[in-house]
């Protein structure tokens, strides 16, 4: 396998090869391409888009593809997320113009446009391994049949993007662009007076989301309860040609004394490119009780002169 490839599974190569009643070896007039694709044309500042590659060939005997060119993208961020294996870099039939090809998604990347307005997609090359019959003088079994792989240069065609800038923003909106929901919980066990608890919010969605993006849950928590301390989580995959993310934010409160407390429903705006406005995902409120503390309590302390 070339380096820097994505895999066409050789199994299932071989598999749907014995499975033909004819020799299907690559010959030189068979057509082979590269095409590239954007996930949006128009795609907002900010919001992620998967550059897909597709290879289309009249044969299925493909033995690996490789990007051979820079991938260098003005205006555009690289999004570093591992891929989901769906399946799309096994070669498959398709029909195109009632025609029979072999098609396969050799590349894939998601890219962020970091300014507005017109940008190029340069055109990407590609070594694509091909077989080929040959003969070979064997010692013992004399001349047989075999194959060789050759290499053939590929190349895709230059996309234009038009990159829109976002609307006047709306209230409360600090930069997640896609589609999410957010929901909170309390782990389960008693929570004590005077002692740390644990609160679970969790922002998953398509699109881009950050930490920066989730308001403080500081700002909600209702009188007698404390904010103490936060971690988070990230991460983030490519699945088909969409970025999923998800964080979970985790924060550790206090409530001095016992009682029923209720952190009030939290917003999260963000701007939603495929109804092309801003919306709102509100969390539930979330009940908390509080007992009171089995431990004895601190003797306070008196200082005298």
């Amino acid at each position: 396998m070339k380096p820097n490839s994505m895999p066409i599974r050789g199994a299932y190569l071989i598999a749907l090869f014995l499975t033909m009643a004819t020799s299907l070896f690559v010959s030189a007039s068979d057509d082979i391409r590269a095409v590239a694709s954007l996930s949006s044309a128009k795609p907002y500042e900010g919001q992620p888009v998967a550059l897909t590659v597709t290879l289309y060939s009249t044969v299925p005997d493909i033995a690996y593809a490789a990007i051979s060119s820079r991938e260098e993208f003005e205006g555009f961020t690289i999004l570093n997320a591992p891929i989901v294996d769906n399946g799309e870099n096994r070669l498959k039939r398709v029909i195109e113009n009632g025609r029979e090809l072999y098609s396969a998604v050799i590349y894939r990347t998601m890219l962020m446009p970091s300014e507005t307005g017109s940008e190029t997609i340069p055109k990407l090359e590609f070594t694509v391994g091909v077989r080929r019959p040959t003969t070979v003088d064997h010692p013992f079994f004399g001349r047989i049949m075999s194959t060789v792989v050759d290499d053939i240069e590929v190349s895709t065609r230059p996309i234009k993007v038009k990159i829109q800038s976002l609307p006047k923003a709306a209230s409360g909106y600090s930069g997640a662009i896609g589609d999410f929901s957010i929901e909170g919980s309390v782990p389960p066990g008693k929570i004590y007076s005077g002692e740390d608890a644990i609160v679970v919010y969790r922002i998953s969605g398509s699109g881009y989301v950050d930490t920066s993006c989730v308001p403080s849950l500081a700002e909600y928590l209702p009188g007698g309860v404390a904010f103490k301390s936060e971690t988070n989580e990230s991460s983030v995959i490519v699945s088909g040609d969409q970025l999923l993310s998800e964080i979970e934010m985790v924060y550790t409160i206090r409530a001095e004394d016992a009682g029923e407390y209720e952190i009030p429903p939290i917003p999260l705006v963000y701007f939603n490119p495929l109804s092309k406005t801003y919306q709102t995902s509100t969390s539930k409120p979330l009940k908390i009780k509080v007992i009171k503390s089995e431990l004895p309590s601190k003797p306070k302390i008196i200082h005298s002169i």
